[in-house]
C-alpha cells in the first residue's frame, strides 16, 4: 500500500477529530492495524473496513487516492 494513501487516511481521521481508539471501537480494527494502515504498511480487510467507515462520515474517498 502507498505511504501517501496511509498519510491521507490519517489526515482525514484527524480532520474528523477522531482518535485511533474511536476508529477501533467503530470498526473493530485493532489499534496496531490502524497505525500500520496509516503508515501505509497494511492492506486487506482492515483497509476496506477503514475506508467504509470514512465514507460513512462523508469523506470523499477519491481525495484519499490523490498523488499516489
Amino acid at each position: 500500500m502507498s505511504n501517501i494513501l496511509g498519510e491521507n487516511i490519517k489526515k482525514e481521521r484527524e480532520k474528523l477529530r477522531l482518535s485511533v481508539t474511536d476508529i477501533h471501537v467503530a470498526t473493530g480494527i485493532s489499534k496496531s492495524n490502524i497505525y500500520a494502515l496509516e503508515r501505509g504498511e497494511r492492506i486487506g480487510k482492515s483497509l476496506i473496513k477503514y475506508l467504509f467507515y470514512l465514507r460513512s462520515k462523508n469523506v470523499n474517498l477519491n481525495n484519499l487516492f490523490k498523488n499516489i
